[in-house]
């Protein structure tokens, strides 16, 4: 909000606190993998609570089922986690190319 719209009254205080004086502090490099991996953490919580595997020996083989019994909110909640983690994936690629890109241009 405060570049794209000009309001820091949001980003300033945390700003601050978490890239103080010493930019890689632990503490910030705890808020940033927070901030990166939460969404992985909920979608593996949800599947272990949604999925059901059951693997039984058959007629000397190995059969198994994956059953998932869960609800709207537990589906929403991986939807998200799902479209977060595509949303940071798509952000590092695009990151690492257009770099790459600015790199080859002016190396010329």
């Amino acid at each position: 909000m405060k570049y794209g719209l000009g309001v820091p009254y949001l980003f300033d205080p945390l700003e601050t606190y978490l890239y103080g004086p010493n930019l890689h502090s632990v503490r910030s490099m705890l808020a940033d993998m927070l901030i990166v991996f939460s969404p992985v953490v909920a979608l593996l919580v949800n599947l272990i609570c949604a999925l059901r595997i059951g693997l039984r020996i058959e007629r000397g083989g190995l059969a198994g089922t994956v059953t998932m019994r869960s609800s709207f909110l537990s589906l929403g909640a991986m939807a998200v986690s799902l479209a977060l983690i595509g949303v940071f994936t798509a952000y590092i690629i695009s990151e690492n190319v257009a770099e790459a890109a600015i790199r080859r241009y002016l190396d010329g």
